[in-house]
């Protein structure tokens, strides 16, 4: 983090693209792009939470990833996502936009990972992702996005692992550009959420 804050536009510079040959297709201005990573696909779900490799669940990331607190829907706004890997897993988050949220969603299934890459890095409005995918950062820092939120999942496996979980994987930017369009946000997993409901008195 404190060499992307300090060397933004030397970074930037190194990594020049070419996106007539890089991309098949450009996020539109009002197109909001969630890269969902899914590592549920990539690794076992006991792996997957004893690194701290969890996501929101397509429920809670409608519900309060997509809430109107943190996000504005427009009149012609519309969510595209992205996925490392296509499956039902992912088309589950198009589904929950679509009933919870009204809003017309799509997966794109048919671009290869330079595509992926280059279509997040072409977003304009908001693009949403896991703050632990180097994927979605470096898109998100390479491009012009005007609102890039990086989200973190707590659960206990995270907790565990990293307890400092939160100073090692945010940074508070110095930079004014990545301090404007670069976000990290945290959210709690169902998980942490049943652990701090009230307890329940049985039968007397």
């Amino acid at each position: 983090f404190p060499l992307v804050d300090r060397y933004l536009d030397v970074i930037r510079n190194a990594f020049e693209f070419d996106n007539s040959k890089c991309c098949a297709r450009i996020p539109d201005s009002e197109e909001t792009v969630f890269h969902f990573r899914n590592y549920m696909s990539e690794m076992p779900d006991w792996r997957a939470y004893a690194v701290g490799f969890s996501e929101l669940s397509p429920n809670k990331t409608a519900q309060e990833l997509f809430a109107s607190s943190h996000w504005q829907k427009g009149k012609d706004d519309h969510i595209t996502v992205t996925s490392r890997i296509p499956n039902k897993y992912a088309r589950a988050y198009v589904e929950a936009f679509q009933q919870q949220l009204g809003v017309p969603s799509e997966l794109i299934s048919n671009q290869s990972g330079i595509q992926d890459f280059c279509f997040l890095k072409e977003t304009k409005k908001t693009l949403v992702g896991n703050a632990r995918s180097t994927y979605v950062f470096w898109a998100g820092v390479l491009g012009k996005v005007r609102d890039c939120r990086l989200y973190h999942v707590d659960t206990f496996g995270l907790r565990e692992r990293h307890p400092q979980f939160w100073e090692r994987f945010t940074y508070p930017w110095t930079n004014p550009e990545l301090k404007k369009r670069i976000h990290f946000e945290l959210y709690q997993s169902e998980e942490i959420d049943r652990s701090q409901r009230p307890q329940q008195d049985g039968p007397t």
